[in-house]
């Protein structure tokens, strides 16, 4: 459909107001996504070290919560977070990581 007056195309309107946010929820899909796929696929593989599971789980995490924090702005502009979620975040990152130090050698080199 047409706006006669102003001769512009509707749907072409509507792919260039909307078409950066297509990208940032396409970027937010595919970081869900890689997530979701990881911890399906660890958890359908068979690992004979327990601590090799639990530290593939912990990188898994730490990669979510990274990408959660680095998109905590729009989150909480739209009502998802509350007040401090963010700070609780990153502390957990850091949790995470500094458990995972000492195994970071050994997690390359596997």
């Amino acid at each position: 459909m047409k706006d006669k007056a102003a001769g512009i195309n509707t749907k072409s309107l509507f792919n260039e107001i909307y078409q950066q946010d297509q990208v940032t929820f396409s970027n937010y899909h595919l970081a869900y996504y890689t997530v979701w796929s990881a911890r399906v696929y660890l958890s359908k593989m068979t690992v004979k070290c327990s601590n090799l599971r639990r530290n593939l789980e912990s990188l898994i995490s730490v990669y979510g919560l990274t990408e959660l924090y680095r998109e905590s702005i729009p989150l909480f502009e739209c009502g998802y977070y509350k007040q401090g979620a963010s700070t609780q975040i990153f502390e957990a990152i850091k949790s995470l990581t500094s458990e995972l130090r000492p195994q970071y050698i050994g997690l390359i080199e596997a």
